[in-house]
């Protein structure tokens, strides 16, 4: 992807990502959070086999950290406040500045890296239970 095409995206997700903010504020935190439990869950891993996967949480975690309700979003979630702090950092870097150059070599070990934290942190939140 080129680097102006980038910034655009970036920059794209980073005004809808202020916008939802924004939408979750000006209803309220009870009845956003009560507009989520009433929707049906949607992960696969969750529906086919019951189990909690690494991101199962996240939703509810990201409408806490809106209202700066910290040890909320942790309690939905341990990984919460480190994903989105990482998503957010990212997006703004990509928004306002080059990037980082990107070595496909050290990206693919940062994948994978990334996949295996969740992973271990997937079965270790459903063998210890949180």
């Amino acid at each position: 992807m080129e680097v102006g095409a980038l910034k655009w995206a970036s920059r794209a997700v980073l005004a809808l990502a202020l916008l939802v903010s924004g939408v979750i504020r000006s209803l309220g935190h009870t009845r956003m959070i009560a507009l989520l439990d009433s929707m049906p869950r949607v992960c696969p891993v969750r529906f086919w086999l019951g189990l909690k996967c690494g991101f199962c949480g996240m939703t509810h975690a990201f409408v806490h950290l809106v209202f700066g309700e910290w040890a909320a979003a942790t309690r939905e979630n341990r990984l919460a406040i480190p994903v989105f702090g990482i998503l957010g950092l990212s997006l703004v870097w990509a928004s306002f500045f080059k990037g980082l150059p990107l070595d496909e070599r050290k990206a693919k070990i940062a994948t994978l890296i990334s996949v295996a934290v969740l992973l271990v942190y997937a079965i270790v939140r459903n063998v210890v239970g949180e």
